[in-house]
């Protein structure tokens, strides 16, 4: 048996190494997470509320309609149809925003934050009621988690149609990851 000197000393091979403590950015950041949702709960809140107000006078609006067609002659609806123009050009943008904001969000926004996992990161949903398309860009660690978040919108009862418009490799630091814009058209589920 060998004796080794005593200025030898073994050597610390550690292969997994203890997370660190929670950063005090990090933290910040959470807090602006957090203040953020706030914010959008309290800013959809406050467009629902809209949305009933201007419904109810979509409804009001309609009912004084038919009422002064059904009541005036035809001398006073011809006198009064320069009136009855700016009343149905504010009917008709009362209907637009009663439309855009009569789709279902809710459920739609549901359904895609049910089928995205932890390899996903979403950065940006935005719809357009009137082609009833959503589009999503998000971050994937890997290209594959970013066809199977497409696949799986693919298979929800709410998307119809969904394809890949545009990916690109973003390098942020020492982190690479696939940023990416899935469109879809939804459609009412059966």
């Amino acid at each position: 048996m060998t004796l080794l000197p005593s200025s030898f000393r073994p050597l610390g091979i550690d292969f997994v190494r203890p997370r660190p403590a929670a950063s005090p950015a990090g933290l910040l950041l959470l807090i602006a997470g957090v203040a953020a949702i706030s914010i959008v709960t309290a800013d959809y809140l406050d467009t629902r509320d809209e949305h009933e107000r201007i419904a109810a006078q979509v409804t009001r609006l309609e009912q004084h309609y038919k009422t002064r067609q059904t009541g005036a002659s035809l001398a006073a609806t011809s006198r009064k149809r320069d009136e009855d123009k700016s009343i149905t050009a504010k009917e008709q943008a009362a209907r637009d925003v009663a439309e855009r904001l009569n789709q279902p969000w809710d459920s739609i926004l549901r359904e895609v934050e049910s089928i995205t996992d932890p390899a996903i990161s979403l950065l940006d949903i935005h719809g357009d009621a009137r082609t009833r398309t959503l589009r999503i860009t998000g971050e994937a660690r890997e290209m594959t988690d970013a066809v199977l978040y497409l696949n799986r919108l693919r298979d929800t009862s709410w998307f119809g149609s969904v394809w890949l418009s545009h990916h690109e490799t973003v390098q942020d630091g020492a982190v690479r990851v696939i940023r990416f814009t899935l469109e879809a058209l939804w459609k009412k589920p059966a």
